[in-house]
């Protein structure tokens, strides 16, 4: 499952049966500022596992709008 979410490429990656997780990308290429810890990366994994691909995405897009 893939989407597009403002600015960012979102897409579901199981990682093992019922555990999933997003991987986040931005569209334009540029990396992806995170805070903790400090540093620039190309794809960032959510660190909470999900039931479901859409739950995955889901607390991306939540992860994305409070960091804004």
């Amino acid at each position: 499952m893939l989407i597009h979410y403002k600015t960012y490429r979102i897409e579901a990656v199981e990682q093992e049966t019922d555990r999933w997780r997003a991987a986040i990308s931005r569209l334009d290429g540029q990396p992806i500022k995170v805070a903790i810890p400090p540093g620039e990366h190309m794809v960032v994994i959510t660190s909470v596992d999900s039931l479901t691909g859409k739950g995955a995405i889901d607390l991306a897009k939540q992860s994305k709008m409070a960091a804004e």
